[in-house]
C-alpha cells in the first residue's frame, strides 16, 4: 500500500515523525473527493526500518485508513492533527505537518519540486 495522489482530489497535507532511536517513522495524509466537501479520508502508517532503501525496501509497514464524516477542513486539521500530535508525544517526539491545501494536480508539482526534508516522493507512470 502507498499514498497515491489523484489530480482531482483535494489534499490537506501530510503529518510525519521519526520514531525514537531512528527505529522507523510515521506518515499520514488527509484528503477529500471533489464532490464530498465534508467527508475526509485519512491514510496513515508506521514504518519500521530494516534497510536504508526508500522505495522497494524490506521495511515493515503497518497501514490504516479511516473516514471522518461531517467535518470542515479546520475541524479535520484540529482533530486528526491532534491525534497525530498525541501519538508523537507518546513516542517522545514532535510531529511535522506539511500543508498541501490544494488539489492533487498542484500537489504533485509541489511534492516533486519542494518536498519536506523527510519526504521521498516518486513519480510513477500510469
Amino acid at each position: 500500500m502507498s499514498i497515491e495522489i489523484h489530480e482531482e482530489n483535494y489534499y490537506v497535507g501530510f503529518w510525519s515523525f521519526e520514531l525514537p532511536e531512528r527505529a522507523g517513522n510515521f506518515l499520514a495524509c488527509a484528503w477529500r473527493l471533489p464532490n464530498e466537501p465534508r467527508t475526509w479520508h485519512v491514510q496513515f502508517r508506521f514504518r519500521y526500518y530494516r534497510d536504508n532503501q526508500f522505495f522497494r525496501s524490506s521495511d515493515s509497514k503497518t497501514w490504516w485508513e479511516a473516514t471522518l464524516a461531517d467535518k470542515t477542513q479546520e475541524e479535520l486539521e484540529a482533530s486528526f492533527g491532534g491525534v497525530v500530535n498525541r501519538i508523537a508525544r507518546q513516542a517522545g517526539t514532535i510531529a511535522d505537518f506539511y500543508a498541501a491545501r490544494c488539489r492533487g494536480a498542484e500537489l504533485q508539482e509541489k511534492l516533486l519540486t519542494c518536498p519536506a526534508p523527510w519526504m521521498h516522493a516518486q513519480e510513477v507512470p500510469s
